[in-house]
């Protein structure tokens, strides 16, 4: 694997992550 195609997939990953864990954090401060 390239260097570039390592850190496009720490960043999606990364991004992933932080969509799963910011979801509840949102919809608690909502609610």
């Amino acid at each position: 694997m390239r260097l570039v195609d390592i850190n496009t997939a720490v960043l999606f990953i990364y991004y992933y992550y932080t969509v799963i864990y910011a979801t509840p954090l949102y919809r608690a401060v909502i609610n």
